[in-house]
């Protein structure tokens, strides 16, 4: 996608492309992904007419449109490994011993772990 004028445009090209160069790989913060996003650079390319993906212009809705499910989607895995380190801090918890009892019992851990199951029960 590139900015045209005010607006940006969705479009596809093969590589080698005069102009188009990719500059470096963002590496992405979950390891369960591999590789990454790219930072192209774009320096007067030309785009033929074909190879510009639906309308010109309309790059912005087209992403949104794509974009939607796919952060729903990164939430829902987040959201995944949230609840399970919670569920293995709760699990500690309750097996641990620390100053005669269990861990659990000890008002600030006991108040942590509620905290965070309000939180997890709210998103």
């Amino acid at each position: 996608m590139a900015c045209t004028g005010t607006s940006s445009t969705v479009f596809l090209t093969p590589l080698p492309t005069p102009g188009l160069s990719i500059e470096r790989v963002m590496h992405t913060a979950d390891e369960a992904w591999p590789g990454g996003h790219g930072v192209i650079c774009l320096d007067d390319v030309r785009v033929h007419g074909s190879q510009i993906l639906s309308e010109a212009h309309e790059g912005y809705r087209y992403a949104q449109i794509r974009l939607a499910p796919a952060q729903l989607t990164h939430c829902m895995r987040w959201w995944g490994s949230a609840r399970r380190a919670h569920d293995i801090a709760t699990d500690y918890a309750c097996k641990q011993q620390s100053f005669g009892g269990a861990l659990i019992d000890h008002e600030d851990v006991g108040c942590s772990l509620a905290r965070n199951e309000i939180d997890l029960r709210q998103t």
